[in-house]
């Protein structure tokens, strides 16, 4: 999704995960709702990020750093519903032994 900012400025953003399009639609939302008060980024993240916090009290919205970055007149935003890509449920360090992920791929032999 994108919304445009000060002057010609415009920002993408996603959502993660991208597997929920409740939380993608609850971002798209919380955008238009803070879009309609501020252009700013700074103060329409902020306003976001307020908005997601009542359903989603560990979401975060960030922006892309530097070395990501394209094209100067555009920033990228991560929203995050879980403040990081995967919840720490579902990072490999979480997963079940039974998990084929977990497991080695060498097991030892006989």
């Amino acid at each position: 999704m994108q919304v445009r900012l000060l002057g010609r400025r415009t920002a993408t953003v996603h959502a993660f995960p991208t597997a929920d399009p409740r939380f993608a639609e609850d971002v798209a939302l919380a955008l238009e709702e803070a879009r309609s008060v501020t252009t700013d980024p700074d103060e329409l993240r902020a306003a976001v990020i307020a908005t997601l916090h009542r359903r989603y009290p560990e979401a975060k919205v960030v922006p892309q750093t530097d070395l990501g970055a394209l094209l100067p007149a555009s920033e990228v935003w991560y929203a995050y519903r879980d403040g990081a890509v995967l919840a720490a449920s579902e990072a490999p360090e979480h997963r079940s032994s039974g998990d084929p992920v977990g497991q080695d791929e060498h097991p030892p032999g006989p």
